[in-house]
């Protein structure tokens, strides 16, 4: 089931394969639809390892060799090529959600999903809702989950953002900036438990051909309301993206490993064609318990919210 959602500004679809955004466009003041990431052909989503566009959990990014204890109960999860758990290891990008009709509509798409005990090696069932709503010019997604054992959750989309009028283009043109100061120090990917300042992107700046896949630290978050990570522009077409979510981080990643391949367009794709900003509770989080917390259970339901919102220079 593919939902179409389209107001006076933004138009997107989302299948019900992953909740996975096979497009995203944003009408500019010339009256033309600009596709803001990454969309490629249909049969190429269900090929494709690097999670184009879908919902990933149930815990984005990475957790140490896939392994982690809640009380005294050790858990094991499946790992991928680097020795680490990524991204819930296909887990809900890969499942076909419930399509919600009576509760849908042209402005609104609600997806359900119920992932059983032990799925992909997680403790407890989860009933999952995620909801997709046009707010003006704001695309929002809202996660809820509720689970009968504590379980580590952490939800995000991963679009790959271009917004360049062609995506064969690179996004070396964009500028980015951060309303974050600090990001997590990794060793092979992992955080080590410590952070470090980083003010790179407290202005607008270009990547000057440096490549990251980093876990920048909100230093203020609060899941009760909306922050905004990060903005983006292109002065090429004029776009401005704006996120904002109630998660306390978010990863911020260049696209190294996109693939050589062709788009919906035809276009060439390849590494640095997308950019992705992912608001999520940091890697690794329930090896670390200095890190925010979590870990959802009867005693505590998973809420969260993540806008992209797009405006003109």
């Amino acid at each position: 089931m593919i939902a179409h959602l389209k107001n006076e500004n933004i138009s997107a679809r989302i299948d019900s394969k992953g909740c996975t955004f096979l497009d995203l466009k944003y009408k500019n003041v010339k009256d033309q639809w600009i596709n803001a990431i990454l969309s490629l052909n249909y049969d190429e989503y269900s090929k494709q390892d690097w999670f184009c566009g879908a919902i990933v959990g149930r815990y984005a990014n990475r957790i140490k060799n896939g392994r982690f204890d809640i009380g005294d109960q050790h858990y094991q999860i499946p790992t991928c090529s680097e020795g680490n758990a990524l991204h819930g290891n296909h887990g809900l990008d890969r499942v076909d959600w419930h399509y919600v009709k009576e509760r849908s509509s042209v402005l609104k798409a609600v997806f359900l999903y119920t992932s059983p005990d032990g799925d992909h090696g997680f403790p407890g069932q989860v009933e999952f809702e995620v909801c997709f709503e046009l707010i003006d010019n704001i695309i929002q997604i809202s996660y809820s989950g509720k689970a009968d054992q504590n379980t580590p959750l952490s939800l995000t989309h991963h679009p790959y953002f271009n917004l360049n009028t062609k995506h064969s283009s690179s996004i070396t043109n964009h500028h980015f900036k951060f309303n974050s100061h600090e990001r997590l120090l990794l060793e092979n990917m992992i955080p080590n438990g410590n952070s470090v300042e980083d003010n790179r992107f407290s202005r607008h700046s270009k990547l000057n051909g440096q490549d990251y896949d980093d876990c920048f630290i909100m230093s203020e978050s609060n899941s009760d309301s909306l922050s905004k990570h990060a903005e983006v522009q292109n002065h090429d077409s004029s776009i401005q993206l704006e996120v904002f979510s109630t998660l306390p981080s978010f990863q911020f990643y260049t696209g190294a490993w996109i693939p050589n391949i062709q788009d919906l367009n035809g276009n060439t794709l390849g590494p640095n064609s997308g950019f992705c900003i992912e608001p999520q509770y940091y890697p690794d989080g329930p090896n670390h318990s200095h890190f925010p917390s979590c870990i959802f259970g009867p005693d505590r339901d998973y809420h969260h919210t993540i806008q992209y919102k797009f405006s003109e220079l």
